[in-house]
């Protein structure tokens, strides 16, 4: 999305992250396929914003090809906080705890299944 907000003018930048969630956000490969075509109508002046996201496609709408309740961690673009959100749940909890060890025990069990 950064790639394609830097290829048009600041002026149009909101309307094109406005298009740009929409495609990320559709309820199916289709609905982002139809978002991407009126993205495309929308910025036809702009080859360089379009040519991204056309040369990108595949990978930007891949996580369609997953169950639908895994969709909002294959979107998030940093990998290290995805899994580590579940791990910041737990770390007020692992306070309570009165050894240093069985606190990083849980810590680390929770990773290891996020």
């Amino acid at each position: 999305m950064l790639n394609v907000i830097d290829a048009v003018s600041k002026k149009e930048q909101a309307e094109v992250k406005k298009h740009l969630t929409a495609m990320m956000y559709a309820e199916s490969r289709e609905q982002a396929l139809e978002e991407r075509k009126s993205f495309e109508h929308a910025f036809r002046h702009n080859p360089k914003a379009v040519k991204t996201v056309v040369e990108n496609w595949e990978r930007l709408t891949a996580y369609y090809d997953f169950p639908r309740e895994h969709w909002k961690h294959l979107r998030t673009s940093n990998v290290v906080e995805s899994p580590f959100s579940r791990v910041r749940l737990r770390t007020a909890a692992s306070r309570r705890f009165k050894s240093q060890v069985n606190a990083t025990c849980l810590i680390w069990k929770t990773l290891m299944v996020a």
